[in-house]
């Protein structure tokens, strides 16, 4: 995985995340400090940024995460 893109709950869960995962926190991006939780915006919000700012490359995996309350779970792996 090149870049983890969770849903963007809080930046203790986002810390969290990358530890439960092994997921090194560089590979971590997120807007929570520009835009704090948007609902269900966050990831296609966060994909946009960095697709703009070029830091997302032709080739980078991406994965997606997106918990929810409860018991549901959404993640996807992406090849860009």
């Amino acid at each position: 995985v090149d870049w983890f893109i969770p849903h963007q709950v809080g930046p203790t869960l986002l810390n969290e995340w990358c530890a439960q995962l092994g997921i090194a926190r560089d590979k971590l991006l997120h807007t929570f400090a520009e835009t704090a939780n948007m609902s269900a915006v966050n990831i296609p919000h966060i994909l946009d940024v960095n697709l703009s700012a070029g830091r997302i490359q032709p080739g980078d995996r991406l994965l997606f995460f997106a918990p929810g309350a409860g018991v549901h779970l959404a993640a996807m792996l992406w090849q860009v």
